[in-house]
């Protein structure tokens, strides 16, 4: 369900955000937690925007940019 989506989703952001300083020892990890939070979120939308779509193209508009 949503609940353990959401637990694997965030380790998969910790994973990363351990991973980061690693690969790129100069960013920041604060910004990639928002980027990877807004891309998650995005990514959310898109899925409620297809459950309520009706064939009008909404979900298309906003899926197809990511």
């Amino acid at each position: 369900g949503v609940r353990e989506s959401e637990r694997a989703w965030i380790k998969y952001r910790n994973a990363w955000l351990n991973f980061a300083p690693l690969a790129w020892p100069n960013a920041s990890v604060d910004d990639l937690a928002m980027r990877l939070t807004r891309q998650r979120a995005s990514s959310l939308a898109c899925i409620l925007a297809y459950e309520g779509s009706d064939g009008d193209g909404a979900y298309s508009e906003l899926c197809d940019r990511q």
